[in-house]
């Protein structure tokens, strides 16, 4: 019998069926989500860290799977199998953390995973170009080196804190405290002197002198290296970029700081030359004697005379910073005097700087305002190359004085002055002033657009000032009555930068772009030259021209810095893409309008790319336990050279040209320079590949770059038959460099008590002039440096030629001596023979370069509780220095007139060709330097109000290893004659300096 349920029944039926279905749903979804193993991923201070990925595998490496921490950094695993596994976990700025766990089955694992901060070496924050960015994610090639990590000394260029410190960076600088170091970045790309120079960024203004900074002022210097990284400066990025920043305000309590030094400075090594008995020794054994006015015996040390026994130097640094409620500053007072260890130089600094942050509208507006302004005064000799080289020159026979009280002087000698008497009467006084004051502004904008502002402004004052008293013009070295020359000249800059920014994150992905306008207008040369001869006293020196007596020697006018504009008008552009970490992308492209290039070749396109793959962050790094950190970088980028380029350069120069005929025939004026108004900027394409690491928890860090760029259109100034007047400037040429840079650092030791950090930075740099010639200009080679001296009248010891690189010595090459002890050489057949059978075109020899093979910088820093020792070594290897000051001395004939070095003393004196410019007198450059070491000792809150006190004792050029026989073989590696060590090179210093810091 059918029965049929009635409505209630039904209903109570169907109500049952769906419970059991969603309670056999509830259980089916709790076996699914079954909590396995949940965590809480923190840091190094218990804090959470969210977003983070963690990565779980068993050991048989059957089954793995990843999830996402949440926002309060808590992870959790559902479903597993009892078993044992190997957990990971990442996340952005810090290192990966392992964990290998047993899982049970039944009661949910829960624990805590520590995660600890990448090393700040990775993590660091680096300035580019219109902006900031972590090194992590950098897809170019760039160096940082922090003010912890500068070089101690006593520094009258800032730049010599960076020296050896950067991989294929050279810097190299006499012991003259005026003189400016030589900068050169991964090898030269151009034929023009002074035109290798990066370019210097100080606080975002471009083109900025960087000795108008403190350099205890300075918080750290990027150096930007390869095109990707430079191209967003255009035809000012080739040579690379200096990225200066400033030490800024902390919020917070005032802070109060004095950072301190003296120095004692003495010359570190002397040319060996004859004494005065040595001299009567040599003459003895030769059977030659002195003129009478010469036979005095006296021992005269020339170099001693004209050197301080001990030079002084100090150094003062007073800052202040705080601030409170959206308002922060910054101010210091720098006062530095080096005394030059040549009497009669030195130089004296005074630098301060105002820094003022102020926030607006809830935070989204930032105004700045920085304020740098120096004065320095250096205390010159005009003389002093001819004062050095007599030192050297001048016999010890005689004295320094006559017995009256008046120079000793010997006019039967040709060129030949009594060094002490050239430096008391030849004086030089110079004022240089600069200002450099910038504004800028930040406003945050809504959908992720910000807007920034620059504004700056640079003026540079030099006054110059020389006498030449009339004791010079007796001699025949200055002008009768004294001559005085007074000059002035002002070079200002207005920049103008302005850009939009814009950031988005979206999931995995994340996009940084930049688009900008830059406009600058420089001014140079505005000023003068006057000056003046035949006055009736030296008292008043040249401070009153008017007391001199006009005539051809009086000259008014613009000099070599005549009145200049130029305009420098500029739209750029970048893209950074962000893919989960692991997948990096940056490209650029500016857009630069030059009015110092040719008509029709004034503007220009300067794109770079560049990607990274952040292979750390790929899953398959996850069960490694020995990198922290790995990332791949390549990168191409085109950017230009317009250093040295003038707006007068691409123009027509008239000048005095031909005679014009007629009864009074007097010299004409015409064209002697032609007009090329297709010159355009010399174009450097890069290529760069990279690699970042760090293995072991972070203990070893370092960076492996490869790189090659290839200047095009090189500048130079070019002679050809093809136009009526043989000269031009214009581009055409090659250039090459390729090299290999590697850097590690390592925390060997870190316990509470000790600690030993070292790293080591090695770069090698083959340089290449591929070419000389365009499809109009054809050279085959150029000859540079020339040698100097008696009998070195057009002989050239370096030559540039297509295939080699720039400092490529050519020269002879020595045989050694004959039977009558007289020198020979190897004529290009390879025969032995004497000096007036060698033809310099014919019987010349590739002798070597002055381009190193290797440089190394080695950094030790060690702590022990509070106190902390620290030493830096540097060292170039496999590069030649011609040592011109040796060829120049070795004359044994001459000794009756002229000193020789003691190198010198078994010398025959028939030997006419001692000197002659051969490889005798190219040496090996290489040398280990111990460049500084430091001492200190920290006081922590010594009493209430003051923080910490640091007594610290630095020496400086401690010692140096090398083979080399001249001062020092640390010569001068920029320009187009590197290796050439000469009779004027200033000597160089070994300094001890006791320092104070104190902090508030």
């Amino acid at each position: 019998m059918h029965v049929t349920p009635n409505k209630k029944q039904h209903t109570q039926w169907m109500l049952l069926c769906l419970l059991f279905c969603i309670g056999f749903a509830n259980a089916g979804m709790a076996q699914q989500n079954k909590v396995s193993i949940k965590g809480i991923l923190v840091n190094e201070t218990g804090e959470t860290v969210p977003n983070a990925t963690v990565y779980i595998a068993n050991t048989d490496s059957s089954f793995s799977k990843q999830v996402k921490a949440d926002d309060k950094g808590v992870f959790i695993f559902y479903n597993l199998n009892p078993g044992d596994y190997h957990m990971r976990a990442s996340s952005v700025g810090y290192a990966p953390a392992a964990n290998d766990v047993h899982y049970d089955g039944n009661t949910v694992l829960t624990f805590t995973f520590n995660l600890t901060p990448l090393s700040s070496k990775l993590n660091e924050v680096v300035v580019v170009g219109y902006g900031t960015d972590s090194k992590r994610n950098l897809t170019s090639s760039i160096t940082s080196v922090s003010s912890e990590d500068f070089n101690k000394g006593v520094y009258s260029d800032p730049l010599q804190m960076l020296q050896g410190k950067v991989p294929g960076l050279s810097i190299t600088r006499s012991g003259d405290p005026n003189v400016a170091s030589s900068i050169i970045l991964r090898g030269p790309s151009t034929l023009r002197e002074g035109a290798n120079e990066p370019l210097v960024v100080i606080d975002g203004v471009p083109g900025a002198d960087i000795n108008s900074v403190a350099p205890g002022d300075i918080a750290s210097i990027d150096v930007l290296k390869d095109a990707a990284a430079t191209a967003i400066y255009g035809n000012r990025g080739a040579n690379g970029i200096l990225m200066v920043t400033t030490k800024k305000a902390k919020k917070g309590q005032a802070r109060i700081a004095y950072d301190g030094y003296v120095s004692v400075d003495k010359v570190s090594n002397r040319i060996e030359m004859l004494t005065g008995d040595q001299v009567y020794q040599f003459l003895a054994k030769n059977g030659q004697s002195l003129a009478p006015k010469d036979d005095l015996h006296a021992n005269t040390d020339w170099q001693k005379e004209i050197q301080r026994p001990t030079a002084m130097s100090q150094n003062h640094n007073l800052s202040v910073s705080g601030g409170k409620e959206g308002t922060a500053y910054a101010a210091s007072i720098n006062y530095f005097k080096q005394e030059g260890i040549l009497k009669n130089s030195g130089v004296e600094r005074v630098t301060g700087r105002v820094f003022l942050e102020q926030q607006a509208l809830d935070n989204k507006l930032k105004l700045g305002f920085n304020v740098i302004n120096s004065v320095n005064n250096a205390t010159t000799n005009p003389a002093q190359a001819t004062v050095l080289a007599q030192a050297l020159r001048y016999l010890p026979t005689v004295p320094v004085y006559n017995a009256d009280g008046t120079y000793f002087e010997n006019r039967d000698h040709s060129g030949y002055y009594n060094p002490v008497a050239m430096q008391n009467n030849a004086f030089g006084k110079s004022e240089s002033k600069n200002l450099i004051a910038s504004f800028t502004a930040a406003l945050k904008l809504p959908f992720g657009f910000s807007y920034n502002l620059s504004a700056s402004y640079k003026n540079n004052q030099n006054d110059s000032n020389t006498y030449l008293t009339s004791y010079l013009g007796v001699l025949g070295v200055g002008v009768a009555g004294g001559q005085a020359t007074r000059s002035t000249y002002k070079n200002t800059s207005k920049i103008l930068e302005n850009f939009l920014n814009y950031e988005k994150k979206f999931g995995e992905h994340s996009i940084k772009a930049l688009i900008g306008y830059s406009y600058q207008k420089d001014v140079t040369g505005n000023g003068f030259t006057a000056s003046n001869s035949n006055f009736v006293v030296d008292d008043l020196s040249y401070y009153y021209l008017g007391a001199g007596n006009p005539n051809p020697n009086y000259v008014i006018n613009w000099g070599p810095n005549s009145y200049r504009e130029k305009y420098l008008i500029s739209d750029y552009g970048r893209l950074n893409y962000n893919y989960a970490d692991k997948y990096l992308l940056q490209a650029s492209l500016r857009h630069d309008g030059s009015s110092v290039f040719g008509a029709n070749n004034r503007w220009g396109y300067f794109p770079a790319v560049s990607a990274a793959w952040r292979v750390i962050s790929e899953n398959f790094m996850n069960r490694q336990h020995i990198f922290d950190d790995l990332k791949l970088r390549v990168g191409y980028g085109v950017t230009g050279n317009s250093n040295g380029i003038d707006v007068i350069t691409p123009l027509p120069l008239y000048g005095p040209f031909g005679i014009e005929l007629g009864p009074n025939a007097t010299p004409g004026t015409g064209t002697i320079k032609n007009a090329n108004p297709d010159l355009r900027w010399e174009k450097t394409a890069m290529v760069n590949a990279g690699l970042d690491f760090a293995l072991l928890k972070n203990k070893i860090s370092g960076t492996l770059e490869v790189y090659s760029k290839t200047t095009s259109d090189l500048i130079f100034n070019y002679q050809t038959g093809y136009l009526a007047i043989n000269n031009i400037t214009a581009n055409a040429g090659k250039m090459r460099n390729t090299g290999i840079e590697f850097s590690v650092n390592v925390a060997a030791v870190n316990t509470k008590n000790f600690s030993w950090n070292s790293s080591l930075n090695m770069s090698h740099n083959l340089n290449k002039l591929v070419s000389l010639t365009n499809d109009i200009y054809r050279y085959d080679s150029i000859s540079t440096a020339a040698g100097t001296g008696a009998g070195q009248t057009n002989v050239w010891l370096q030559i540039l030629k297509p295939g080699l690189p720039v400092g490529q010595f050519f020269m002879y090459k020595y045989a050694g001596k004959n039977d009558q002890n007289v020198s020979q050489f190897y004529d290009r057949d390879g025969k032995v023979v004497g000096a007036p059978q060698l033809i310099i075109s014919r019987d010349y020899y590739r002798a070597g370069t002055a381009q190193p093979k290797l440089q190394l910088g080695w950094s030790n820093a060690f702590r022990y509780k509070k106190l902390d020792l620290s030493m830096f070594f540097r060292s170039t290897l496999g590069n030649k220095i011609y040592n011109q000051t040796k060829a120049e001395l070795f004359r044994p004939s001459t000794v009756p007139t002229y000193n020789i070095p003691v190198a010198a003393f078994n010398e025959s004196k028939s030997d006419d060709y001692s000197n002659n410019n051969s490889d005798r007198f190219l040496e090996s450059g290489s040398y280990v330097r111990l460049d500084n070491a430091t001492l200190g000792y920290t006081f922590l809150k010594p009493v209430k109000a003051i923080q910490s006190i640091r007594l610290y004792a630095t020496a400086n050029n401690l010692f140096v290893i090398t083979k080399y026989t001249g001062i020092d073989p640390e010569v001068n590696l920029g320009g187009l004659t590197p290796g050439l060590d000469v009779s004027s090179y200033y000597p160089k210093i070994r300094s001890f300096m006791f320092g104070l810091n104190v902090t508030l």
